[in-house]
């Protein structure tokens, strides 16, 4: 490859600094395994260097990340990233704070947020039926990723927050928690369970004396009457999880609120994008386009013969040289097979922006790896 030569193929159309330059709240979504925690990472340094105070809260970054980022044991409390100067005359402007989802500390918190009494809270937090409820990761991400967002939009403390999404099936499912959640407690059912009947007795109530004695007898607890007062105070808490539900929906459509996606130059992920694309098509929020991460990029255009001899020129070692152009050709074969999977996403329905960020040649493990990436992720001051 010729010096200073640019690779070529598919090219950029999105960017992030105009982009982002006003939003109040930056959300990244997309499948597992395609980057987005360090994306979302990258994105969030890339603000700070821009004089922003930024916030990312992610969900589970990897190890080496967490521990670079300053992590390591702290959950659910923001934990600041130092920052050297981007330069070595510049000066570090802007705040970057992380902060690590602990679903179970959230939901305690939402507790005793909306419990009538201190007393009551403490009940539920010791009841049985809640600690497994609350310490059960599945199925609560969701709901406590968007309560944590809320909560620290809420605090004044960022210009703008990142919501790195939970790794989930859909990973739009955050959208509709608050609202799933809602509707369940305040639903007809629950409440004919609850509610007593004629003679004093609710649906749990026929023959609950009966069956909790059984239960407490076999089990050694009273299973039925933590599951009922679990479930009590919880429908008691609806109108305070409704109103939290309007206000996530007010919020996902405020148009500093902006939507990011996250793929790999995969035929699978990008059809996971295309799919949440569609998804979000059909919501009252603004969508700005697809980040596409480790992207194989090379010159195209060159001759391979005339690589060979630069090679052989440079190693003067024929054999080693063939060898480093066989290896240079695939790399080139790669590049031409990802942009191909771009052109024809871009070539489908609903033509969207699209930001490709290159395979680093090292993974991204520390601030100066964050900031190699931000260079991609923010080219045009890179």
């Amino acid at each position: 490859m010729s010096a200073g030569a640019a690779p070529d193929g598919v090219t950029s159309t999105l960017d992030l600094d105009s982009t982002l330059g006003d939003a109040r709240v930056v959300v990244l979504a997309g499948g597992g395994g395609v980057g987005k925690t360090t994306t979302a990472a990258g994105i969030g340094l890339g603000l700070a260097r821009r004089g922003r105070r930024v916030c990312v809260l992610t969900i589970d970054p990897a190890r080496r990340l967490a521990d670079a980022l300053g992590l390591q044991g702290v959950a659910d409390e923001p934990v600041q990233v130092p920052l050297e100067p981007s330069a070595p005359d510049g000066d570090t402007v802007g705040e970057l704070w992380v902060v690590m989802l602990d679903a179970k500390s959230t939901w305690d918190g939402l507790i005793r947020q909306y419990a009538d009494s201190p007393e009551a809270a403490e009940k539920v937090l010791q009841n049985r039926v809640y600690k497994e409820f609350s310490g059960a990761v599945a199925g609560t991400q969701e709901y406590t990723a968007v309560e944590k967002l809320h909560e620290l939009l809420a605090s004044g403390r960022w210009d703008v927050v990142l919501l790195d999404t939970p790794p989930t099936r859909n990973a739009l499912d955050f959208l509709d928690a608050p609202q799933r959640l809602h509707a369940f407690l305040d639903s007809r059912a629950l409440q004919l369970l609850l509610k007593p009947a004629s003679g004093g007795l609710g649906l749990l109530g026929r023959g609950a004396g009966v069956f909790t004695g059984l239960l407490k007898r076999a089990l050694g607890v009273d299973l039925l009457s933590d599951l009922m007062e679990f479930f009590g105070v919880l429908g008691g808490m609806s109108q305070g999880f409704g109103q939290r539900a309007r206000a996530v929906q007010a919020l996902m459509a405020e148009p500093r609120t902006v939507f990011l996606l996250v793929a790999a130059p995969h035929p699978e992920s990008l059809e996971e994008a295309a799919a949440f694309r569609a998804t979000l098509s059909g919501r009252d929020i603004h969508y700005a386009g697809l980040v596409v991460n480790r992207l194989t990029r090379a010159v195209l255009h060159e001759d391979e013969a005339a690589v060979r001899g630069a090679l052989e020129d440079a190693l003067d070692d024929a054999d080693l040289a063939g060898r480093a152009a066989g290896l240079h050709e695939r790399v080139r074969g790669q590049a031409r097979h990802d942009d191909a999977l771009i052109a024809a996403h871009l070539a489908a329905p609903g033509h969207e922006p699209v930001l490709l960020v290159p395979q680093l040649a090292e993974d991204v493990h520390d601030v100066p790896g964050l900031d190699r990436l931000t260079e991609h992720l923010f080219p045009a001051a890179g």
